[in-house]
């Protein structure tokens, strides 16, 4: 099975430097289907449409427009964000909001690039998984309904934008870098973060974290340096838990009489990362390893805080799962009919 999934991202790479991008879906027992671009198709709908719950869908390098709604269980899997990692195949961009419908339960995205958001329905979406993705827009699951999503899973990411979890209960958010400014944290864990937020203005939209209750930080890095009013903020309001994190801030507001255990204050945190500028939004270009003064901060497990600690940490370059093409030369000249092409695959352990 692994070796006809690389023939075919293979193919797949082919296709892309023929400028021809083709989506293949695979459903369990039957021949994969490809579709392309030609004829100005979209091929990641037209894939979407075909694809019933259960299926795997494989998007190479290229930019596709998503469907209007996705209302399936379906596995998604791209070729990653990183662009030193990509540069045989192209990153995976998805153009538009990806819109989520009632029927994405048990759905797992991986390894692509999204230029707007990622938006959940009034009524609820369960055991919901992204990983390994840049999320340029929020994550918006704003709606009142009290029809809550359950076991939602964000891990490994990069979320530019804001998140409003306001209809999500139970959801994990481990090893992600967190830009925007997150909100109605209910029930929540929190772990292994790099809160990146950082805000100099006394307003709603300022605090890292706007509201948030019953819900668990661990091992978290908070940047945020800002004081407001000689106010130290954090977390607006809301009571949670607060464990091993790590704080630029000496007295941060962290809610309504927190329970705090184990948390340091006061970091410099270009003392602590590898390769960091003071108070800079997330840029490939660093390395947010830790130095030694970081590998001796508290933590809950023996590992080490932010995203490069837990169980499952950080992986450079957030190369997805599926078996991931390190280099593709193709020769511009055929030799009496054939084509000279040479291309190296990597399987990945995780």
């Amino acid at each position: 099975m692994k070796t006809t999934l690389i023939l075919i991202v293979i193919f797949l790479q082919i296709s892309l430097m023929a400028q021809v991008k083709i989506v293949s879906l695979h459903h369990p027992g039957s021949d994969p289907q490809f579709f392309s671009n030609e004829a100005n198709a979209q091929p990641f709908q037209m894939a979407y449409a075909a694809a019933v719950d259960g299926d795997t869908i494989y998007i190479t390098g290229g930019t596709y427009v998503p469907p209007t709604s996705f209302n399936k269980r379906l596995a998604i899997y791209g070729a990653g964000h990183f662009p030193s990692a990509t540069t045989a195949t192209q990153t995976t961009n998805i153009s538009g909001e990806f819109n989520l419908g009632d029927q994405a339960d048990g759905s797992h995205l991986e390894g692509l690039n999204f230029y707007n958001s990622i938006n959940y329905p009034t009524n609820s979406v369960n055991d919901f998984s992204v990983k390994r993705c840049f999320i340029a827009g929020n994550v918006s699951a704003g709606s009142a309904s009290g029809n809550y999503c359950l076991n939602n899973v964000y891990a490994e990411n990069v979320i530019q934008g804001d998140i409003n979890l306001y209809n999500l209960r139970s959801a994990i958010f481990s090893n992600n870098f967190i830009r925007g400014a997150s909100s109605n944290l209910i029930g929540d864990v929190f772990q292994n973060n790099i809160f990146l937020r950082k805000s100099d203005h006394y307003d709603s939209g300022a605090f890292v974290i706007y509201y948030a209750n019953a819900t668990i930080f661990n091992n978290n890095i908070f940047i945020q340096t800002a004081s407001y009013y000689s106010t130290q903020y954090i977390l607006n309001n809301g009571t949670c838990t607060w464990t091993n994190n790590v704080f630029s801030l000496s007295s941060p507001v962290l809610g309504v009489d927190p329970i705090l255990i184990g948390n340091t204050y006061g970091i410099n945190m270009t003392d602590i990362f590898m390769n960091y500028t003071f108070n800079t939004p997330f840029n490939y270009s660093y390395d947010y390893h830790l130095k030694p003064a970081g590998l001796a901060l508290p933590n809950t497990d023996g590992t080490q805080v932010g995203v490069y600690g837990g169980s499952a940490p950080f992986k450079d370059f957030s190369i997805p799962v599926n078996p991931h093409i390190n280099s593709a030369v193709i020769s511009q000249e055929s030799n009496n009919g054939l084509l000279n092409v040479n291309i190296q695959v990597q399987a990945q352990s995780r």
